[in-house]
């Protein structure tokens, strides 16, 4: 059994290693200043504005929405609780990424997309709720975008531990009869393919065990924005097998579309 461990499990985790290394030697030093220094620095600033300025320009209320709040509300925080929970969880995605991922431009052009539309997409949604609610919202908080940065994290994290992606049994380059092999790897991908989206929308619900409101819509749209956008992304960059990019397009729509309808 031992002989067995160092033959195939330790050539394959110094593999995993040397990769994490490389990836690292990857980015540039603005990118580490800009992700770990500058993103947590601008959310702190804005949690320091006193309340009336944040209420005024920054916190969405859903009964009178101005453009501003519309965007800034997602990078808006009045408790320590809640922006230290949210630069947390940004931070450990930003850890998958910057250890999991073998192209940087895969996580900036992500970053263009998502710290621009996942407020957006919130905020739209955060309004809907409410109206659906028959109740006015307050919204504020980093929690949609870092949820769409941990979908980012898994997805590179995913990339790097999963066995290599065999042929579709529908493709020409699959054997006949399908490798008992090949249907385990494949199982495998789409059982973890499920079992990351299934986190996200775990996120989801709208009432905490002690009672209180919590806008898990939002958690959700982040989170499957980002799969989707990294995915999209990974197509035309070809970093990673599009064929996965593909199974997580494609169970992210059938996943991601009767959450939504379930909220009208």
């Amino acid at each position: 059994m031992k002989q067995t461990a160092k033959k195939h499990i330790y050539p394959i985790l110094h593999q995993k290693i040397k990769t994490i290394q490389t990836n690292l030697g990857l980015w540039k030093p603005a990118s580490w200043l800009f992700y770990w220094g500058i993103v947590p620095l601008i959310l702190t600033i804005v949690w320091s504005l006193p309340p009336d300025i944040k209420y005024g320009h920054f916190i969405l209320d859903t009964t009178s929405p101005h453009w501003t709040s519309i965007i800034l509300s997602s990078y808006t925080h009045s408790d320590i609780s809640h922006i230290s929970n949210n630069i947390g969880l940004y931070l450990l995605a930003m850890a998958m990424i910057f250890t999991c991922c073998k192209n940087p431009k895969l996580l900036h052009y992500s970053s263009l997309i998502l710290f621009i539309f996942v407020p957006l997409f919130t905020s739209v949604v955060t309004m809907q709720l409410s109206v659906n609610l028959g109740i006015p919202l307050y919204s504020q908080g980093f929690s949609a975008v870092a949820y769409s940065f941990t979908a980012l994290g898994l997805y590179t994290f995913f990339s790097l531990v999963m066995p290599g992606m065999p042929p579709l049994p529908f493709e020409s380059g699959s054997s006949h009869p399908y490798p008992k092999r090949d249907i385990l790897a494949l199982s495998l991908i789409l059982i973890t393919i499920v079992l990351v989206l299934a986190h996200g929308l775990s996120a989801g619900g709208i009432v905490t065990n002690s009672g209180g409101f919590v806008n898990g819509p939002a958690h959700v749209i982040g989170f499957f924005s980002g799969i989707i956008t990294v995915s999209l992304l990974d197509i035309r960059l070809n970093t990673n097998n599009v064929r996965i990019d593909y199974l997580f397009i494609l169970f992210s729509t059938t996943m991601i579309i009767p959450y939504i309808l379930m909220l009208e």
